[in-house]
Parts: C-alpha cells; structure tokens; sequence
C-alpha cells in the first residue's frame, strides 16, 4: 500500500506542474471572455476609483487630496505596471494578478506540502485551480488578489522559515532571524497598506511570540514592530497633514464599524440613505456631509469616521444583546456561501465568463470541506496554529466590521489546504478503518454543509447581480457610450424587474438614441415623466420631414406640408410657427415670415427673442416701420436685450438719425453681453458710427 504514496511522491512535481497548467488554462479562457465583456471596459465603484488614481500617480499627478478612503498600495501596485509597461489598459492589471497568483498557488503548495504531505499539497492544487471565487477576485480590479499574494508569503515565510532561524541560539541565527522578522513585518504592512485587516493577525503574532517566551522572542517583536511601524508611518502622517488628525492607514475604519454595527444593521454592507452614490469618493463625502449636519459643524474626513465609529459604540453599549444577536448573524454570513459583494459581484461577473459558472467548487462546497478536513487532523492542530490563528483572525475581521465576500476571501489560504486534508485523509481513514472518525468527519461535514448552504430570501436578493449591469451601464452613459449601455440595462431589469433606476436609466437611454417611443414605455413603468410631448410623436415625424426639404430648400414642398397639417388658422406648437417662418422667408414672403414669428411670439409672451426675428424679416422686406414697432417690442420685454437693441441702432443709422444710433450705443455699453457674435456685430456697428474699436468698451469681463 506504500506504493501510492512512493509514486505521488516521486511524480509529485510533474502533478504539480499540471495542476498549474489547469491553474493558468482556467485563467487564460477567463481572460478571453472577459476581454469581450463589458467589463474591461467600465469598471464601477472603487474599481474605477483605483485606475484613476494609478492614472494620476503614473502621470507624476501624486495621490489624490485628503486622507486616504481606500488602501493606497494597490494604486501604488497597478501604477508601477502602468509606467513599466506604458499603458493604462485594464487587462494589464488583469494579466499581472494572474501572475500573482500563479505564485499565490506555488506558496500554498509548498506550505501545505511541508505541514502535511504530497497528496494533500496536489488535491489543495486541484481545489485551487477549480475554485470560482478566486478566478473572480482576478478578473477584476480590487486588491484582493495582491492581497492573498502578499499573506500567502507571509505564512510560507512562518511557516518554512521561523523555526529554523530559532532553532541555534548563535549570533549568526539570532541575525538570521532578525532579518527574517524584518522581511515578515515589512511584508505584513504592505499588506495593511493593501487593507489594514492583516493587523489583527500582525496583534495576534506578537501575542504568540510573548505567551512562547523561546529565547530572543523581544526581538523578533521589536523587527517585525518596527518594519510595521517603518511603511505605516508615513501613512499615518500624511493623513494626519491632510486632515489635522491621526489616521492609521484609512480614514473609512470608523463608518465600515458603523456600517455593521449600528441599530438596523444587517451584518453585511448595507447602503444608507443620505449616501447618494457609493463609488468611494462620493461615499465619502456623503458620510462626511451627515456626520457634519449631525453634529452642527465641518468635520474632516477623519473626524467624521471617527464619529460614525463612537456613534455604532453608542449602539452597542445601548443594547448589547442586539450587537450579540448581530454578531452571529455576521458569523453566520461568513460562512454563507454566497459572495455577499461591497463593489462588483461574483454573479454579475458570472453573467459575462461562462467559465465561471462552470467552475464547480465554491465556497458552498469548501467550507464544509474544510471543515471536515480540519477535524481529520485535528490531533496536529499545535503544529498547525499559525494557520488556524491566520484564519481566526479573518473571521474576526467580518465579526467587528461586517461580512463581506472580500473580507472572508483570505480564509482561502487556510481553507484549500484543510480541504485538500478532507480528500488525503479520508482515504487513510477508510483503509484503516478507523469508523469513529470516519463518523466524526461525515458529522462535521454535514453539519458544515447545512450551515453553509441554509438558503436565505434575503441574500439571495443581496446578491443579485442588477447593481453591477446597472453601475456598467451608468459608466457607459458617462463616457457617452450610450448604445452600450441599454443592453446593460436591459440584464440588470432581466435579473430584477422591479429595479427603477435601471428602468429611468434604459428610458433615457433610448431617448438619447432617438426611440423615443419605447423611451416612454419604460418612462411610465417607472412612474416617471417622459422630457417631453412631442419627440417620437407624429410631431417630430412632421418635423424631421420638414426639415428634409428646407436642407433641400423645397420651400414650396414645405409649405405645402406644413398648410396640409397646420393651416394658418390653426393652433400649433412653437416649433411649427418658427419653420413657418423660416420656409416663407425662403420663398421671399417676409410679411408672412414676420406674421408667423409673432405667432410663436404668443407662445412665449415673455421671450424678447421673436418679436426681434419678426422684426428683422420685416425690415427684410423693406417695411422698416413694422420692424421698428418690433424691435421696440422686444426691449420692452427685455431692455438689456442687446441684439434688440443693435437691430435699432442700424436701423436709426440707415435714416441718418446718428443721435438715435449713439444713444442705442451708449445703452449697449452698459450691457454684459457673453455671446462673441453679438459682441462682434457691435463692434462693426461703432466702426460705422465713426469710431475707432478701442474706443468701444461695453464694461464687461469676458
């Protein structure tokens, strides 16, 4: 029975080597169909936010102002690529996390392989290369991959090298294994500068090497501190000159405990109400602006999320037992197994990558695995401790703040080997026998398995993918892509018909587009006044023909038109009175131009605009009394209305009467006008009055 395990282990790297290969191969058709999605192409929320700020920093514009919302290393990190390999493209990023995790898989795979053996190392190859949420996590701008890279280094690192730098107490081993906790703490604050929550499991290292007391352990804590302290600190500082006060790494801790702590919290990312958009920088501001209102002054970002932080305190402290109540319902959701979302979704993403979806283990189906796996070797759960405290500590990290599919993803370096344990294990239990713990393992099992997948209205509804198609399509819509948009739409209403803001969105998609018809369809279902009454009616098809022959300048086929659906003697809208103008003076009627312009004059009584274009096809057409009368009617309506008055003053000027042209002049030299034209045509106006162009000064600032 021993050759099983003398073949793994002589062929244990070309298993592992194909493993990899299935690793990549998931990870290249996943690229090919991302790269024809829309997501390349709009990323949302603190995914757009990240490209942006890596734009600035790798265009030398430095970090954007005020204290940091989000993690900066992971701007840091994609910047670096932008300026290495001059480009700013998103599948650049995409591509580099692969690579990451390609050496994510290899730490995982040396780590397990030394706590446990071949076979679990390959079956933890296996799961990894089979596992939805991680091919998800690279797929997509967050730092959750570059994150698990830097962990998964920093437990090889524990795991493979701590012992054997304590193992002599000689100078040269104690400055061995000063490096070596320089290296791990200079490694953990980047992965705080990634997400700060690493500095539990940092706390909880510390903790360890004071309660082992093995000789030298001050050490080791004063190297690993002080690398900490080393890149945390300018962090810090910067935070503290933007804002005045003290901040860590982030100036969001305080509103994240809010957020799952508070009264009414759900125990996952809950959006509040006076929080209008939640891409981060306008999330931020929106906690800041309430936190000020309640408070009755102008806080900074920081004195915001510090209130927020105290004000879930208050919560707490008034009622415990509902923050108990809380609490597991939270530790409940992290082992849930939907991927309960704070920025894109897993699902959303689904929708794109068949390959995705057709990954078959999740976290529905490692839990339980792990789980089980954990209790088969149980009995080695010293040598095991650090993994099982890395673990603890991000499960403590959903517990204070809320659950999140992010904040739960670094599990997986503990979970994959555990689960790898399930599958090794549970064959040397068979061939021995061993029916006690074969029991023990089905119990824990089954137990996991129903916890995890209890099924749940409310997160099935939390999960839904329609907030990132409708996210896309608002991206769209924002970069004046707006035929790429309604499709977008369209998913996000096919996933939740009752979503509005994708029903007002799709509406005024297709109204930009021109469907104005379906536009109102959608514009009614949403309970929601369409813009207007006439586009995509009859009216605007009256108008768009219309306008064919005027472009033609078919005047009489025009007017022809415009008598057979709006005779004279008929009420009509604005627009129709103004062509009708335009097609009479087209055929060289100017009374009837100006008649018909006064006529959409009494649609807008106030406007100086139309008696003053009346005005100047009557005196087209020669009679100059008539467009004296209108001119004079326009600056009645409106007195600074300067082209009213320019119309008058060339008017007076081709009588002969200079004084009544100076004195219109003199009125326009006091009128700030901001349209060039008009400023123009004043300009040639002086010149025939005489005077030299420097002399004329209206006294305005462009």
């Amino acid at each position: 029975m021993a050759r099983p395990a003398a073949s793994i282990r002589s062929r244990f790297w070309l298993y592992a080597a194909l493993l990899a290969a299935l690793f990549v191969a998931v990870r290249v058709i996943f690229f090919r169909q991302l790269a024809d999605s829309p997501l390349f192409r709009f990323p949302i929320l603190d995914s757009e936010y990240y490209h942006h700020w890596a734009m600035r920093l790798a265009w030398g514009k430095g970090h954007p102002p005020g204290p940091f919302w989000l993690s900066p290393f992971y701007a840091v990190f994609m910047a670096g690529l932008f300026k290495v390999f001059g480009s700013i493209s998103v599948s650049l990023v995409v591509i580099a996390q692969f690579a990451l995790s390609v050496g994510t898989l290899a730490m995982i795979v040396i780590y397990t392989r030394r706590l446990f053996d071949d076979t679990t190392a390959l079956w933890t190859a296996g799961l990894a290369a089979l596992y939805g949420p991680w091919l998800f996590y690279d797929g997509v701008m967050l730092s959750a991959s570059l994150i698990i890279f830097l962990d998964a280094l920093l437990l090889l690192l524990l795991i493979t090298q701590t012992d054997r730098a304590e193992v002599r107490p000689s100078q040269t081993a104690s400055l061995r294994g000063d490096a070596l906790w320089l290296i791990l703490g200079l490694i953990t604050a980047l992965s705080a500068l990634s997400r700060p929550s690493v500095l539990i499991f940092a706390l909880v290292l510390v903790a360890w090497q004071m309660l082992r007391a093995a000789p030298g352990w001050w050490r080791r804590v004063v190297f690993y501190a002080a690398a900490i302290a080393l890149l945390l600190l300018p962090v810090m500082l910067r935070n503290w000159a933007a804002v005045g006060t003290p901040t860590l790494t982030t100036a969001s801790g305080g509103v994240n405990f809010f957020i799952g702590n508070r009264e009414g919290a759900s125990g996952m990312y809950d959006e509040l109400d006076f929080v209008k958009s939640f891409d981060p920088q306008r999330e931020a501001e929106g906690y800041r602006a309430e936190a000020s209102k309640r408070v009755g002054r102008k806080l900074t970002l920081a004195q915001a999320s510090r209130f927020w932080g105290l004000q879930a305190a208050e919560d707490i402290g008034a009622n415990p037992g509902r923050w108990l109540r809380l609490s597991i319902r939270k530790a409940w959701l992290t082992v849930q197994r939907e991927e309960i979302a704070t920025n894109i979704s897993l699902r959303g993403v689904a929708g794109f990558t068949p390959v995705l979806n057709a990954l078959p283990v999740r976290w529905g189906l490692l839990f339980p695995l792990a789980a089980a796996g954990m209790f088969a070797v149980w009995r080695r759960r010293r040598a095991l401790k650090l993994l099982l405290l890395y673990a603890a500590s991000y499960f403590a990290v959903n517990l204070i703040f809320f659950s999140s599919s992010e904040y739960r993803f670094p599990m997986i370096l503990v979970l994959l080997p555990a689960a790898g344990c399930f599958f090794a294990g549970l064959w040397r239990i068979i061939r021995a026998r061993d029916s006690q713990r074969l029991v023990g393992m089905a119990a824990v099992y089954v137990v996991a398995l129903v916890i995890s997948n209890f099924p749940s209205k409310e997160i099935a509804r939390a999960v839904k993918p329609q907030a990132v198609y409708y996210n896309m399509a608002t991206g769209a819509v924002d970069r004046d892509m707006v035929v790429d948009a309604i499709p977008l739409y369209a998913r996000a209403l096919a996933v939740a018909p009752d979503f509005s803001p994708a029903r007002v969105g799709l509406a005024k998609a297709l109204w930009r587009i021109g469907n104005h018809d379906e536009a109102r369809q959608e514009f009614a279902l949403a309970g929601v006044a369409a813009p207007d009454s006439i586009s995509g009616s009859p009216m605007a098809t009256f108008l768009d023909e219309l306008y064919e022959y005027t472009e033609a300048e078919n005047y009489q086929a025009a007017l022809a038109l415009m008598d057979s659906v709006f005779p004279t003697d008929k009420n009509a809208p604005l627009e129709v009175w103004t062509n009708r103008a335009m097609v009479e003076a087209g055929l060289k009627h100017y009374g009837r131009a100006a008649d018909a312009m006064m006529k959409a004059q009494a649609k807008e009584p106030d406007s100086p605009e139309w008696s003053h274009k009346a005005g100047r096809l009557a005196l087209m057409g020669g009679d100059t009394m008539r467009a004296d009368s209108l001119f004079r009617l326009s600056l009645r309506k409106y007195a600074a209305y300067a082209p009213a008055r320019l119309s008058l003053g060339e008017l007076a000027l081709s009588r002969n009467d200079s004084a009544a042209a100076l004195a219109q002049f003199e009125e326009l030299r006091r009128i700030r006008i901001p349209d060039d034209s008009v400023r123009q045509e004043i300009r040639k106006f002086a010149l025939k009055l005489g005077k030299y162009y420097e002399v004329w000064t209206i006294g305005q600032q462009e």
